[in-house]
């Protein structure tokens, strides 16, 4: 349900002759507008006050109006406007400059987000929460999210859908109109819709017995077992902000009873209470999970939890939790009982944008508590909220989010659809292929020929093996890889992937070999140099984390240059070396699930980069792109292109 996370978008016009005919005058219509929560009106009046001179913090407004209704194309530009006319203005330029990186990221282009701050030592939490979702933003998940058909989804919003058996979907939906202080305003209701296969039929809405006159009714949850259902009704108040609480109602021999509100302990005082989860738990019996704004949370909307009895009574509900709840909101949870599993949404910086979906461990164990960012495409640079699954034969499991294409109210504002979460055999079969590759290149890893021992031992014995045998450890790349023809100095790409398909090329440097004994000194470097070299990366690799591991006094500086061949220009060549060790940056962020992301984030693992470019080339290769064979398919080229892991360093704390 819409609160005041600005989720759900009502329209609510105000004349415009209330107002003063002037820049001024139109200005504070649209911030009060905006203050009700109102971004369409705000939208009208920003642009009349705009049509006096350009402005930049007007631009900026604008901007977050259109943020706020979805259409991030335009937000963006607006942004793009307020850096242009803000530059002489230090904290409003500051400010724009954010937001347009923000609203880059939810495009799905981070990199040119990352580009805006890379420099900005005053902006590095904001830079690393870039770079997370440049991590999370690589679609590794062999899933499809299909829109539910049009019988679901509307030209309003529609949510909350909560699936029974195989059969039943529940969902509420904002397409229902009431009048509330003369004004006609959209309103939510709660439907049902029958399941055959994969089609969504027979919208029916519930009784007015659950859907109240004149009231905001949704998120309607109903207990594995059947028999209580927990939902929200909302009122306006005088701000224009829905005060939500939460209700239940009992199956006594087969018919609903009439719901009754919940208690001040769940619904406080002053405080919304909103969408509900009520689950069982085997042990405590029922367990009803809801988001609140009520006192003493962490910040914003948090997450809160009450167990239930047979008799009906809850308990003080529990705050979920600093590993799940942060000083950002809170919504829309969801817990699976079989896996103990906690699956709510966020709004935290270091997402991919807006509101993202999360999941958390939430059994007995609290040490388990790890937090973990669900990946693309579940998550978007949208909003992505009520991520929910049933338990019957089918697993349906599904989402609402308002990323195109869902249904749009108007050119300017795109609503919330329900999605589908679906297998994707063929994404499925790519990442197959990807990692049994990996896994054969692994597999024969020559741990023993490279002289590890893993044992336990002196941290400076290991050290001295490593730096010994296997540094300086060169790495190569394709010609212009990752990312060829752009000036991005950052990727998304993981040097594992680039390997792979370097290594697959192996023919196509085959056919520019005019001599038996060039076509055997290419097989062997593709062989030993480029396959052999990611190998002792793995090895290197695991051995840092050993380290790290067995002495928390220590910190490890690993320095990493990165070269080019000459063929492009110089510039350009050093910009491509440090995408080059952003990949390998990547790889490490990436390696074993991200266990090497604390250490990297707390500085026990430095990374010291060195883009040189071209301009440690050897001057023996060719320049000439019309000579690709010399240039670019011959092994002095090849070998050019690198980046050297060139030494590694033992620092105490």
């Amino acid at each position: 349900m819409k609160i005041n996370t600005r989720l759900l978008l009502l329209i609510c016009l105000f004349p415009i002759s209330l107002w003063g005919q002037s820049k001024a005058g139109y200005e504070s219509a649209g911030d009060e507008a905006l203050k009700k929560h109102d971004p369409y009106s705000a939208i009208g009046y920003y642009t009349n006050a705009l049509n006096y001179e350009n402005d930049g913090q007007l631009s900026f407004k604008i901007g977050n109006a259109y943020k706020e209704i979805g259409n991030y194309i335009k937000s963006l530009n607006f942004y793009n406007e307020a850096v242009f006319f803000s530059k002489n203005n230090p904290a409003e330029y500051k400010e724009a400059l954010k937001a347009q990186a923000d609203m880059l990221r939810r495009l799905g282009r981070i990199q040119e987000a990352i580009s805006i701050f890379q420099n900005d030592t005053s902006n590095l939490e904001f830079l690393n929460d870039l770079n997370d979702a440049l991590t999370f933003s690589k679609d590794t998940l062999p899933v499809n999210t299909n829109q539910l058909n049009n019988q679901i989804n509307s030209a309003y919003s529609d949510f909350a859908p909560q699936i029974l058996g195989d059969t039943l979907l529940y969902f509420s939906s904002m397409k229902f109109e009431s009048t509330q202080k003369k004004e006609t305003i959209h309103t939510s209701k709660i439907l049902s819709s029958k399941i055959n296969d994969s089609i969504y039929s027979d919208v029916t809405m519930l009784p007015d017995l659950i859907n109240m006159k004149q009231w905001n009714n949704a998120n309607f949850s109903i207990s594995p077992d059947g028999k209580v259902i927990v939902f929200t009704r909302c009122l306006y108040d005088e701000n224009n902000e829905l005060r939500c609480s939460l209700y239940e109602s009992v199956f006594k021999n087969g018919v609903m009873q009439q719901p009754v509100k919940l208690s001040s302990a769940i619904n406080q005082a002053g405080a919304t209470s909103t969408q509900p989860c009520i689950t069982g738990n085997y042990e405590k019996g029922y367990l009803l999970f809801y988001a609140s704004d009520r006192k003493s949370g962490n910040g914003g909307i948090d997450i809160w939890y009450s167990e239930r009895n047979a008799s009906g009574v809850y308990s003080k509900p529990v705050n979920a939790g600093s590993k799940i709840n942060s000083a950002s909101n809170e919504i829309t949870p969801f817990y699976d009982r079989e896996g103990d599993t906690l699956y709510f949404s966020s709004d935290r910086y270091n997402g991919l944008g807006g509101y993202d979906i999360y999941k958390s461990y939430f059994g007995n164990d609290s040490s388990k508590r790890t937090l973990a960012h669900l990946e693309a495409p579940i998550n978007s640079g949208y909003h992505d909220l009520y991520f929910n699954k049933s338990y019957a034969k089918n697993r349906r499991t599904v989402l609402v989010s308002n990323r195109p294409p869902s249904t749009q109210l108007t050119e300017d504002a795109c609503c919330f659809d329900i999605y589908e979460i679906v297998p994707s055999p063929e994404k499925e079969q790519q990442l197959k292929a990807k990692n049994d590759q990996i896994a054969a290149l692994k597999s024969s890893n020559p741990t023993d020929e490279i002289g590890f021992n893993l044992q336990p031992q002196a941290l400076s014995d290991r050290l001295a093996i490593q730096i010994s045998r296997l540094f300086p450890l060169r790495l190569y790349f394709d010609n212009d890889y990752p990312d060829p023809q752009t000036r991005k100095n950052t990727t998304v790409s993981i040097y594992d992937d680039l390997v792979i398909n370097y290594l697959n090329r192996l023919n196509k440097y085959l056919q520019f070999q005019t001599q038996d004994t060039e076509k055997e000194n290419i097989t062997v470097f593709f062989e030993d140099s480029i396959r052999g070299n990611f190998l002792k990366l793995e090895a290197i690799t695991n051995s840092v984390y050993e380290i790290l591991e067995l002495d928390s006094s220590k910190s490890l500086k690993l320095t990493v240059q990165g070269t080019a061949s000459p063929l492009a220009e110089s510039d350009y060549n050093v910009i491509l070396s440090e995408r080059r060790i952003y990949s390998i940056l990547n790889f490490w962020r990436k390696w074993k699930n991200g266990i090497l992301v604390p250490y990297l984030e707390n500085g026990r693992l430095q990374i010291q980069e060195d883009p040189t470019g071209e301009s440690t080339s050897t001057g023996k290769v060719s320049d000439d792109s019309s000579d690709q064979r010399n240039s670019i398919f011959s092994k002095s080229a090849a070998i050019e292109r690198r980046i050297e892991i060139t030494e590694i360093t033992l620092i105490d704390k």
